[in-house]
């Protein structure tokens, strides 16, 4: 039981914008079978599932709220639609201020194509009540069609490393290119240790204390799409909280890169990135971000 007097609230957020009903399947079921151990410890679980998607007809998801119904009856499922689409880091806005007024201690953004490990969110919140000045904490990832390893820790980039992520692979594996991008997704780092103190990390998916999240004021609404989450980690670290990689925590991506994905995602990639330097410049000039030292984990704001 919390300080607050209730038990433990996790209220994790699931914004959808395409429609493809048997992944959405798959995720429910895998985060089902991960909240269990929760729920079977005595905590309160709320999940959101937001309809972004535009399409005036958010009963589409009701399929996916009935089966997570049908595989945690005891949790709070929810499904919010005809939300205007205002980007990525507007539409968690709504969640996290949701989370505020339910009161959480825990909150997960969670992308509609993770799968979650059994244990991930066991893992996950074990952490975090451990190192009480640990703002977000980053998984162990692998793809979900191939199963290569995913880095969703990463140095903050810089507009070289941005070129240099972009090269063509024959290029990107010459030496000093190859260590330089091992450095910068912490590859060089063993996956079986954590990490402490990583600079970014991915949105796809971000389990942290809401605590944590309201010092900053959730997502900036600037980025429409691409960067919220490198500016939500660099503002956290700002303000004082880790972002740990913990190998413990386990979840499958199917994301991919904003490159491979048409011109208009390439755009919008461009305007965020922009966006993100002119937030950021300093590590535009190449300049690693800072932390504030001594920030604990405190009330609510």
């Amino acid at each position: 039981m919390m300080s607050s007097g209730h038990p433990e609230r996790l209220h994790v957020a699931i914004l959808v914008h395409c429609w493809q009903p048997q992944q959405l399947f798959a995720v429910v079921d895998s985060l089902a079978v991960a909240l269990l151990p929760l729920h079977a410890d005595g905590m309160q679980l709320r999940i959101s599932v937001l309809d972004n998607g535009d399409s005036g007809q958010p009963e589409r998801l009701l399929p996916v709220v009935q089966r997570g119904k049908m595989r945690l009856p005891a949790a709070d499922w929810q499904l919010q639609g005809g939300l205007p689409n205002k980007g990525y880091g507007a539409g968690h806005n709504i969640a996290l201020r949701a989370s505020s007024a339910w009161q959480a201690d825990w909150h997960l953004v969670l992308n509609p194509d993770v799968l979650l490990e059994p244990d991930a969110l066991q893992q996950g919140l074990s952490w975090l009540r451990q190192e009480s000045a640990c703002g977000l904490v980053s998984p162990r990832c692998q793809g979900w069609a191939r199963g290569e390893t995913q880095y969703l820790a990463r140095t903050a980039p810089s507009p070289l490393t941005l070129l240099l992520r972009n090269l063509p692979s024959g290029l990107q594996a010459r030496s000093g290119i190859s260590r330089a991008l091992q450095r910068h997704c912490y590859a060089d780092q063993p996956l079986d240790q954590p990490v402490y103190d990583v600079e970014t990390q991915s949105g796809c998916f971000m389990l942290g204390p809401l605590a944590a999240f309201d010092s900053v004021q959730g997502f900036a609404e600037a980025f429409f799409m691409y960067f919220e989450d490198l500016d939500l980690s660099l503002r956290l670290r700002r303000a004082g909280w880790r972002i740990d990689r913990v190998p413990g925590v386990r979840i499958t991506h199917g994301g991919g890169a904003a490159g491979h994905k048409g011109v208009t995602h390439a755009r919008y990639f461009i305007i965020s990135a922009l966006r993100f330097f002119a937030r950021h410049p300093l590590v535009a000039l190449g300049r690693r971000p800072t932390r504030s030292a001594g920030r604990k984990r405190g009330n609510r704001l």
